[in-house]
């Protein structure tokens, strides 16, 4: 694993952590795009696995991580998708495997639709278009009360502990260890304060691009259903994010190639929940792409 940093096509310093594939002839990239809140090393465990077959690269969001924060606070849904786009830009790989969690996979959605990224295949994690307005005020809620500030990294290990319930005390110590800042004997998050209510408040940016390109959650249904590549949703067995209903209804009625998968002893967070079990189905899936490509070329 190593980092490395490019440029927003506003001129933000983002930061992305790469893991180059044990097989030197692998042209494929599976990107990971992070949930609210969290940042690249979320996917730690999983990029470790993924990457015997593939490159794997997951960057930071703009203010999160080690990516810089905006000074115009330029947080919305459209302008991490322009970032994405920018990935792809200028990491020239041959194929690109998508997977997204939550916030990811929202703009994974739109990213895809809008044709910045040509996905291959894509991983939905326990997301969905539009989740209902309660646990919409719970991942809001979880994000306003978490303080800026810690005396120390046990502190925070304690306060993460109290939102990712199931998780290992190993993956635990690893976001708590990558998540701070220390600054003046005192430790700090790395998350923009001022992403959150940007991103789930109404601003005057986002009021002015809905203006032009539609309501959001609209914009998010259309793209899912504009999505022709393979698609795996993942969902948490205990989340209350994605409920078993909508997500068959996706399967049934939005998704055009698509199969749901379960991870069990997990939430929404199901990454750090059971990334055994969860890297263990991408890779599944991403194999079954791989060796489908294989028949088409031979038949051909």
């Amino acid at each position: 694993m190593q980092s490395c940093f490019y440029k927003s096509a506003d001129g933000i310093d983002l930061h992305a952590l790469y893991w180059r594939c044990d097989n030197p002839s692998s042209e494929s990239c599976v990107l990971l795009l992070h949930g609210f809140t969290n940042d690249a090393h979320v996917w730690d465990e999983i990029a470790a696995e993924l990457s015997r077959e593939h490159h794997v690269l997951a960057p930071d969001f703009r203010g999160h991580g080690d990516s810089a924060w905006d000074p115009k606070a330029r947080y919305s849904h459209w302008q991490l998708v322009e970032d994405i786009g920018e990935i792809a830009q200028q990491f020239q790989f041959p194929r690109w495997h998508v997977v997204g969690h939550s916030l990811g996979a929202r703009v994974a959605m739109l990213a895809i639709a809008d044709g910045l990224l040509a996905a291959q295949s894509f991983v939905v994690i326990d997301a969905a278009p539009e989740v209902s307005a309660e646990a919409s005020a719970k991942i809001l809620n979880d994000a306003l009360s978490t303080p800026q500030q810690f005396e120390s990294y046990e502190a925070y290990d304690s306060h993460l502990k109290s939102l990712y319930v199931l998780a290992s005390d190993e993956a635990i110590n690893r976001l708590g260890l990558f998540g701070l800042r220390k600054r003046d004997k005192r430790f700090y998050t790395k998350m923009d304060p001022a992403f959150t209510p940007n991103l789930w408040h109404q601003s005057p940016e986002l009021q002015e691009q809905e203006r032009i390109r539609g309501p959001l959650v609209e914009k998010l249904w259309e793209s899912l259903g504009k999505v022709k590549a393979p698609v795996l949703l993942l969902r948490g067995q205990a989340s209350a994010v994605l409920t078993q209903a909508m997500a068959e209804s996706l399967i049934e009625s939005t998704l055009h190639d698509g199969q749901l998968r379960t991870v069990s002893r997990s939430g929404h967070a199901l990454m750090i929940d059971n990334p055994t079990e969860c890297s263990d189905y991408i890779n599944q899936f991403l194999a079954a792409q791989s060796q489908t490509k294989h028949s088409i070329r031979r038949a051909s």
